[in-house]
């Protein structure tokens, strides 16, 4: 896999934490707020936002600060994702388990495997890949089993926990896999989706 890319300063690691937490902050302000908390909680965001310096950090290594026993694989695997994408994950540390086992089990049919992207979309897992030049015959075909059965798996996998879950919905249209316990304790999920009649 060559050099392992250097990762994110403390100093920067704190600033994408408060764009985050902004962000996080602007939402909730979205879904229940005053026009006048929505338009603060915005301009904390952009303000946050300014902090960040995009070019010096995206061929970084953005491990999650909930990484835990997991911290060592999603290394390995961010590891993978060129200069020029970002190296960061998208998802929440229910899936990290599963991530670190199909990185896993994808590096043993084909070392030199590159990622793309790995993240959650639709209340599902994504992972965009490419096998490397040296991919022996009939390789792909297996290796996107691997990545086909880890998107599925996580249909019914809680996104934040990792315990048995389903697709949850908010009236805002987002979609996520949580349990019922995650789902109480992030509030305004229900597994009706707000376009289908209850």
């Amino acid at each position: 896999m060559g050099t392992m890319p250097e990762e994110l300063s403390d100093a920067e690691a704190a600033r994408y934490r408060a764009v985050h937490a902004a962000g996080a902050d602007w939402g909730a302000a979205i879904r229940s707020g005053t026009k006048a908390e929505r338009d603060a909680a915005g301009a904390a965001f952009e303000q946050a936002l300014t902090q960040l310096s995009p070019d010096e950090t995206l061929n970084k290594l953005h491990v999650p600060d909930d990484a835990g026993e997991w911290r060592d694989g999603l290394v390995r695997l961010m590891s993978r994702i060129p200069d020029g994408w970002g190296r960061w994950i998208s998802c929440d540390k229910g899936w990290y388990p599963l991530l670190v086992q199909l990185d896993a089990a994808l590096a043993e049919i084909d070392p030199g495997y590159e990622l793309h992207q790995c993240k959650e979309k639709y209340g599902t897992l994504r992972f965009y890949y490419s096998p490397s030049d040296d991919t022996p015959g009939g390789a792909r075909e297996r290796m996107d089993q691997l990545v086909r059965a880890a998107e599925n798996a996580t249909e019914i996998m809680c996104e934040r926990c990792g315990a048995p879950g389903r697709q949850m919905y908010r009236a805002s249209g987002w979609t996520k896999t949580l349990c019922t316990s995650c789902a109480d304790t992030l509030g305004g999920y229900s597994t009706v989706h707000p376009r289908e009649p209850s």
